[in-house]
């Protein structure tokens, strides 16, 4: 559910998808940050802060474009997930002071329409990301689209305009992912503190979910 923010199967809000026992989600964040858990369907995200959450698959590919406060440009970044524990927010864009997340997801084809002004003139252009730049490490800086920073960004679909300029870099096209999921034994959980609790053996024998399980979550 977008407003409430909570993950439910009575079909409000976005819908995720069908999910097994093991299945694994991953959520983006407005302040550049990944995070993968397991599945919870009593799990509650900060609408306010999430971009989205989705299925994650061995080839999902995070896309996003942001602006790195150190070097003053607007930056295109493409990566697969390297980290292995669960429950831990992992960075993905720069630290520096000023360095803002304009745009992510894990689509497979992700083209954007973004506006910046130049020489007090309002410039608008469509970016294919998949063209642009290859998948690299997720610590990386990625390749400058800009060195200023954009006025306005929104996914542009596969829509055309003839009058708005297509830049790319790459001439490689994509393929298709073959949709393997991970397995959530190769993830470990993060160590937690506070108020967080081990799972104790009981908790896991009343655990509604057996092996081979389907739910079906709407966000």
């Amino acid at each position: 559910d977008e407003v409430s923010g909570r993950v439910n199967k009575e079909e409000r809000g976005r819908l995720i998808g069908k999910f097994e026992s093991g299945d694994l989600w991953i959520a983006l964040y407005k302040n550049g940050t990944y995070e993968i858990s397991e599945i919870d369907q009593n799990k509650k995200f900060d609408p306010d802060k999430l971009i989205s959450v989705d299925k994650l698959y061995l080839e999902t590919v995070i896309s996003c474009v942001y602006y790195a406060g150190g070097k003053g440009w607007t930056m295109v970044k493409r990566f697969n997930i390297e980290t292995q524990k669960l429950d831990q927010p992992y960075k993905f864009i720069t630290e520096e002071n000023g360095s803002k997340l304009y745009y992510a997801t894990v689509e497979d084809n992700p083209v954007v329409r973004f506006s910046y002004k130049k020489n007090k003139t309002k410039h608008e252009e469509v970016l294919d990301l998949v063209e642009f730049i290859d998948v690299k490490g997720w610590k990386a800086l990625g390749n400058k689209i800009i060195d200023q920073k954009v006025l306005k960004i929104s996914g542009a679909g596969n829509e055309t305009d003839p009058d708005v300029e297509i830049i790319s870099e790459n001439s490689e096209t994509s393929t298709t992912k073959s949709r393997q999921k991970p397995k959530a034994s190769s993830f470990t959980k993060a160590k937690k503190t506070g108020s967080g609790k081990k799972k104790s053996k009981n908790d896991e024998d009343t655990d509604p979910l057996a092996p081979g399980d389907t739910i079906e979550f709407d966000f």
